[in-house]
């Protein structure tokens, strides 16, 4: 998982601080979903990683990430799984609209209990925005 942190952009020079807070916030999505990533704390990890990436997000909004994530995942019919992989599609475009974290979150959920498949729900947003 430091890792991923590193690969994130996580300067190791300056402490454990950031890449602590970024594994802690894996651990935490991990609990809230065992079987997220299939149940690979490293695949996780990376997943994360790239949401971060495409989201723009500092390692400070990661917990931000991962709460937002377990919130929708538990308000509906959605894993987290389905929702790394709808905002992995669209995430940028999102966030180009100026669309927050949760506000991508809570779309990528509805899309999910609408019953569209990432690929036809990823499509249809890049195609929105």
């Amino acid at each position: 998982m430091s890792v991923s942190a590193i690969k994130l952009g996580i300067d190791i020079t300056k402490g454990t601080k950031d890449i602590e807070g970024f594994i802690k916030s894996v651990v935490k999505v991990q609990a809230l979903q065992p079987d997220f990533a299939g149940g690979n704390a490293d695949e996780a990890a990376n997943i994360i990683a790239k949401l971060n990436n495409i989201l723009g997000n500092s390692t400070g909004q990661t917990e931000n990430l991962v709460s937002s994530l377990g919130a929708v995942a538990d308000a509906g019919t959605s894993t987290v799984d389905q929702l790394s992989g709808l905002i992995l599609r669209f995430g940028a475009f999102g966030k180009k609209v100026g669309a927050s974290i949760p506000e991508l979150n809570a779309l990528a959920g509805t899309l999910v209990d609408l019953g569209l498949s990432q690929e036809v729900a990823g499509t249809a947003v890049n195609q929105f925005f």
